[in-house]
């Protein structure tokens, strides 16, 4: 509450509409319980984390309930992105 950087930051996120992947070389997943809720299945996070992974040639990683956001993200093909890993 004491950071004026980081309560503006908070105040002035995107929201994933407003996100542009061909921006970024990484997704990063963060934990926490909330990441189990309302981001697996958004259609909009999974394509920005697979633009990045498959377009920009990026990174998708994850810690601890971050990794919920993996579950459902598939490759163009239609594989899973985490089937064989």
């Amino acid at each position: 509450l004491y950071d004026a950087d980081l309560m503006h930051a908070l105040a002035h996120t995107q929201t994933p509409a407003q996100i542009d992947p061909t921006r970024y070389r990484a997704v990063y997943f963060v934990g926490g319980s909330n990441a189990i809720y309302g981001v697996p299945e958004n259609a909009a996070i999974q394509r920005i984390a697979m633009h990045v992974y498959e377009q920009n040639g990026g990174v998708i990683s994850a810690v601890c309930h971050g990794t919920a956001g993996l579950a459902h993200l598939k490759q163009r093909d239609g594989r899973f992105l985490v089937q064989g890993k």
